[in-house]
Order: C-alpha cells, then structure tokens, then sequence
C-alpha cells in the first residue's frame, strides 16, 4: 500500500447481497489508512516521536535505538528492537568517497509475505498473505533535501547556492517578514572533507531590504581565521525590512560572476538563485499561523512529490589511509522531533520534581574565563550563549531543552544564572512575567539548569508560558564557580567500567564498578532485557546471547540503592 494520495476519501457502502472482492476489502484498508495518515500528517507533522538515537560502537559500527517517528505522508515508522549496524552496509553509490560527512535517513518500507497458493489468483496461483510494514536506512554525503520539520517549511527557506566535493554553502531566509524590524539571513558553511582549507567571497544583491545602509552585501567567510563548530560555520546577517505596503516583496539574489575563492577554480558550483521573502506590516506571527491553514493541503500534495526524509544523524568520518572510519555522531541535525502532550506533559514532570533542576535569576555578569575577588572568597565564571530550537506555534506549558553544554570549570557543582534574549538588544533575567506583556514582542517563558557535577555540563530548559511563532530563541548563560564548595562533599555514586563495550555472540566479559564518594557495597547486576539479552552473574561476568543486538546493563548498589547503567552491542560472528 505504499500509494500515497489521499483524496478523494470514498469508503465502501455495505447492504445485504454486495458482493465483495479483494478490490472491495483492499479499498476498505485503503480508507482506513489515508484517514489516519492524514490525521497523522496534520496534527503532528513529520518527524521523531521517541528513540531511534544513534550511537557509535566502533570505528565502522553504529547502534541504533528502539523508536517511532511519523513520516511525510504519516505512516508510522517503528523500530521494536535495538539494531547493530556496520556502516559499509549503508553505503550507495550516491556517497561521494572522498566526502568526510554521511548523512543517516530513516524511510518507510513495505514487503509483501507469507506466500500461499490460491486457485483463483491472478498472479500465477501465487499469492501473498500479508504485507509487513518495514523501514529501510539509507545514507547520503549531500544534506537531504527539505530535511526539516513541516512547520518550519512554512516559515523558512533554504538554498544551496555552492556545492563541490569539498564544501557546501547553504542560505536560509524567512518566507514571510515584519516591515520596519530585522529578519535574519543564515549562511551555513559545511566542510565536506574533514580538514581541507575554505576560503570564499560572493555578493548579494538586496531587494526591499538593507544590510547596513547598502542593498549589496558581501559574504566572505576564511577557515584559517572564522572558527568553525566541527565542520560546519553559521554566519548570521541582520537585514533591516523597509517599509513597504502590504503584500509587496522583498529578495536576496546572489549576483552573477561575484563568487571568488579558493575552493574550486572555476567555481562551477556557484547558483545565481533568488529567494523571495513577503512583506507583512504587522501581525507576523498571526500571518504565519493562517498560511499554514491556508496552504496545509498543498504541502501534502507538493510531499508527495519531494518526499522530504527523516534524518537521524550527521556521521563525521575520518580518512584513515584509504578507510572511512567514524569520529564522531551529531544526532537529530535538523531536530526532526514531533512534541506531543505526553512529552511535555512528561517534561514538566521532570522539572518539577527533580532536585537536579534549579531556577536562577539575577543580575547579569559580563565578567568570564577568570578569577575574581569578592569579599575574600574567590570565584571561576565562564559563560555563553545557547540557541533553543523550537517548532512553530509552541503552546503554552510545552517545554524544549538543550543538548549538554560543557561550561569548562571542571567536575564540580556549579551555579547557573540564565537570561532570555528578547528583540531590541535586552536580556530578560529571571520571570519574564515582571515586566509589562504589553511591550512588544516580549517572549513569556521560564527558564531552568540541570547540573550534571559528574560530567561537568548542564542542560537549559525552556517552558513557554504562552503560545509563540518563534522558531528558536537565544539563552544567555554564566556558570560560576565557588572555590569554597570544594570542602564540600560530593554527591555519592557509582559508574560501570566499561560504559560501552562491543563483543561476539557468546562471547564473555567482566564489568565492574566504581564508587565515587561512596563506601564499597555489594553490587546487584541485572540485564534490563532480561534472558534475551544474556546472562550476567553476581561478580559482573556477562555472557552475550546468541542474538546480535544492543543491550543494557544495570548496576545496583545494595545498600544506597544507587545505580548504573552500560550498554554492549552484540555482534555476529
């Protein structure tokens, strides 16, 4: 059933003597699945609901987890059991050799089974009996195209205008923008190949819109001088909207023959291209809520064409004398993840009840990277900001967090003061809900630190306190040190050697335990998969099962009830 329009809807009308034939119960199945498909697709978008993390087991090896994510047309894609999966499996021939970057997609598959044998088929007296939904992975070294959620293709557009075997530059632009304020055009620079130099320059040419006070711009970007995160750099431009009337057009259009650099000579991957953006004198966000009910059904139609993936992981590789091996896994690039009231409602249950979550509020401290003096007792700061990506039309108590932020003052309990960056330069610290709502644009949202003191990082998280059409929002953080706390005691626990460990069927080894600001206890081992996942013994000696996988090992301390937690990937012979 892998037939994918909807419409129009037409279910079957049963009366006494209907004659029913495989056409009349497949069309049954078919009314029953694009209702819900489309529910589905509407409601929820496409996208990750749980699971499916990707994680690295060896040089040539990825393990992924348990999960379900809704695809473009809304079919459930669901994956029941851990997966070991060596990378040279996934390759195609679309992945460019020399490229150092993968990109891992999800889609969803089908698969006739169970043959029989009827009298009366049409295929040969050969039948199936059933069909199994499936999914299949596959990997790319471009970045999948429209690889975003279904909101965000409303408010954003993106435009590769380079691409090379060494290097890709991607521009993003708002469809739809405010006259008199500011809207951002992002330049995302990618390295293709791990280590090679970049060095470019192009101009654009402005249409309703300034940079500055000139409508042509330069972008200009230098690896040996701009840092870049990994292998990728985003440059960000303000553009300041004229005033225009409503409905006109503003545009960014690269200008032909402006592309220098080092990259490729000629630069035959340079696009002229033009990205159109709709001016709107007020009501932004309310403007961008009506087209998504405005022109929802035309996007489905236009999926159905495009087929935009679901992109699990960005897998970084390195070029070892001819062999491809992994360094490192970015999870969910494009936070392809669908919130549901449970997540949120499952979000707020953790703010509120773990003691590892801590409000702070204050005055701002623009001091970082030093010791400082106050009253005799000396202090270490570092601080940074963090973007918090969100999808359009946040409601109100839905909360979004961070990925796990190193603040680089070591393995030790530190305090976290947090600031919510809000329009015309300021920085709201503390409740949001002091200041007058009637100012403009004002984001309403609390703010809160989880602090790791185990792993030297902490988590933001962000609860909306009304509904917002912002895409992401920027955090402002300072972590402080006090040198006194390091009199005091540390919390006490527990860690399993080795954390993550890779073995053959029936293959054994030993974990063991160690204790951190604890007294040694006897320790109660356990296999949270239970017989299938192996046996494990009261000293920590495991012994894998006979069926690869991936599989968790916990450990419990018998007196504190303290526990730990490893995972083994299990791999055929």
């Amino acid at each position: 059933m892998k037939e994918l329009q909807y419409f129009p809807f037409v279910r079957n009308r049963y009366y006494y003597g209907k004659f029913l034939s495989a056409d009349t119960l497949d069309a049954e199945q078919k009314y029953m699945n694009n209702k819900r498909r489309f529910l589905n697709r509407f409601l929820h978008g496409n996208g990750v609901l749980f699971g499916m993390a990707v994680l690295k087991v060896d040089d040539g090896t990825i393990a992924i987890q348990p999960g379900a994510a809704l695809d473009f047309a809304g079919r459930e894609i669901v994956i029941d059991k851990p997966l070991l999966i060596p990378l040279k499996s996934l390759e195609k021939e679309s992945c460019e050799s020399e490229a150092t970057v993968r990109y891992l997609c999800i889609e969803y598959d089908e698969y006739y089974k169970a043959a029989v044998h009827s009298e009366y088929s049409t295929e040969n007296g050969d039948n199936r009996d059933s069909i199994s939904e499936n999914y299949r992975f596959y990997m790319t070294s471009s970045e999948p195209e429209q690889a975003c959620s279904m909101a965000k293709r409303f408010y954003e557009q993106a435009e590769v205008v380079y691409m090379s075997e060494s290097v890709m530059i991607k521009q993003t632009l708002p469809v739809m923008v405010q006259a008199g304020e500011n809207a951002m055009l992002r330049v995302t620079v990618m390295r293709r190949i791990h280590d090679s130099d970049i060095n470019f320059s192009y101009n654009l040419r402005l249409t309703g819109m300034k940079y500055g006070d000139d409508n042509i711009m330069q972008i200009s970007f230098d690896s040996r001088t701009q840092a870049m995160d990994g292998d990728t750099a985003v440059l960000e431009f303000p553009l300041h909207i004229l005033l225009h009337a409503e409905g006109e057009t503003g545009s960014v259009e690269t200008v032909n023959d402006s592309f220098k650099g080092g990259i490729t000579s000629p630069p035959t991957g340079f696009s002229v291209c033009k990205m159109n953006t709709e001016i709107v004198v007020d009501r932004l966000e309310e403007r961008l809520i009506q087209k998504f009910r405005d022109e929802g059904i035309q996007m489905i139609l236009q999926d159905n064409i495009v087929k935009p993936p679901i992109c699990l992981a960005k897998i970084m590789l390195e070029n070892n004398r001819g062999v491809m091996n992994i360094e490192r896994i970015i999870r969910m690039p494009f936070y392809q993840y669908i919130y549901s009231d449970l997540t949120d409602e499952l979000s707020s249950f953790f703010n509120d009840n773990n003691e590892s979550v801590r409000e702070y509020s204050g005055e701002s401290r623009d001091k970082s990277g030093y010791e400082m003096d106050n009253i005799g007792n000396k202090f270490s700061v570092s601080s940074g900001v963090e973007e918090i990506h969100m999808p359009l039309g946040g409601k109100t108590g839905q909360c979004f967090f961070s990925e796990p932020i190193t603040h680089g003052l070591g393995i030790s309990r530190v305090s976290v003061i947090l600031g919510l960056d809000q329009p015309g330069n300021t920085t709201i610290y503390g409740d949001t809900e002091v200041f007058d709502k009637s100012e403009k644009h004002i984001l309403n949202a609390a703010l809160a630190a989880k602090v790791s003191e185990t792993e030297g990082t902490f988590v933001i998280g962000l609860k909306l306190k009304e509904p917002v059409a912002k895409t992401s929002v920027k955090v402002h953080w300072t972590a402080i040190y006090s040198h006194k706390s390091d009199v005091t005691e540390s919390a006490p626990a527990i860690q399993i050697l080795p954390s993550l460990a890779s073995v053959s069927v029936m293959e054994s080894l030993t974990f063991e335990v160690r204790f951190e600001h604890m007294s040694k206890q006897q320790i109660y081992w356990k296999i949270a998969e239970g017989a299938r996942g192996g046996v494990i013994t009261d000293g920590g000696y495991y012994t894998a099962p006979n069926t690869p996988g991936v599989y968790q090992i916990i450990a419990t301390a018998s007196e504190s009830g303290i526990q730990a937690t490893a995972f083994v990937a299990v791999r055929d012979l």
